[in-house]
């Protein structure tokens, strides 16, 4: 695999049988390198697959709790601070904060630009990631203050 050792992966599949069956395929790929990966949203699939973890969507992250023994790590999705303040009171080791930028994600909002994420991140309580229109002419500008997220657009 051609990531860094110290990049992570998180795999949502939204259902998608063929999803679902490549990482079937690639997750003992992902063990054998000791690689981080949760599954989102589904728990069941990170226990089938070895999975470090789960990466609970803000919506879900209220079934977090009944998963917190089963996992080395789980993680949140967040859009703001109340979401930040109930990621970490759920006992997610990080969240990924998200859009930072303007993203072509079919599942972005309306970004929260550079001022705005910086002073969330300021005020977390955990580590938080930025996700959300990273680019190699942009993800320098949130490194100095919060781990970065990218589904693509950082090889580009």
């Amino acid at each position: 695999m051609d990531l860094p050792p110290e990049c992570g992966i998180v795999f949502r599949h939204f259902g998608d049988e063929t999803a679902i069956d490549f990482i079937h395929e690639f997750s003992p790929i992902l063990r054998r390198e000791g690689r981080i990966f949760l599954i989102s949203a589904d728990p069941e699939l990170a226990l089938e697959t070895g999975a470090t973890g789960v990466h609970w969507p803000e919506k879900r992250l209220k079934d977090a709790g009944k998963w917190r023994d089963k996992f080395q790590l789980q993680t949140a999705s967040a859009h703001s601070a109340r979401a930040l303040c109930n990621a970490a009171r759920a006992g997610m080791a990080a969240a990924l904060l998200s859009p930072v930028f303007p993203s072509n994600s079919p599942s972005a909002g309306r970004p929260l630009g550079l001022s705005r994420f910086r002073s969330l991140v300021q005020k977390a309580d955990h580590p938080v990631y930025g996700l959300g229109g990273l680019n190699v002419n942009n993800f320098n500008r949130i490194s100095s203050s919060a781990g970065i997220a990218a589904i693509e657009g950082l090889t580009t």
